[in-house]
């Protein structure tokens, strides 16, 4: 009976491979990172606005605010438009084709 035991990896096994990116590996990795932040700052938004009440002066269309007793809730209408129109872009060019 041949019985297959793995063996620990050698050190030359273990070489990180560099990867180097292209123009739009690159643009879309920044892209990624815009988006990770901007998701932070909206999670963030609502105790922001509890705590620094002059960010509510924003023009509604970037910041819409609701306030009701010791509930708070914050949003922003052109972010919600443009997700919008990208998921309808998205669905119209999947199933246009």
């Amino acid at each position: 009976m041949n019985v297959h035991v793995p063996q620990e990896p050698k050190a030359r096994d273990l070489e990180v491979i560099d990867v180097e990116l292209n123009g739009w590996e690159r643009s879309f990795t920044f892209l990624g990172m815009i988006m990770i932040f901007l998701g932070v700052l909206l999670a963030l938004i609502p105790h922001l606005v509890r705590y620094a009440p002059e960010i509510e002066k924003l023009p509604p269309i970037l910041l819409y605010v609701y306030r009701k007793d010791n509930f708070y809730f914050a949003t922003s209408p052109i972010l919600i438009i443009i997700s919008i129109v990208s998921v309808l872009l998205s669905l119209f060019s999947r199933y246009s084709k």
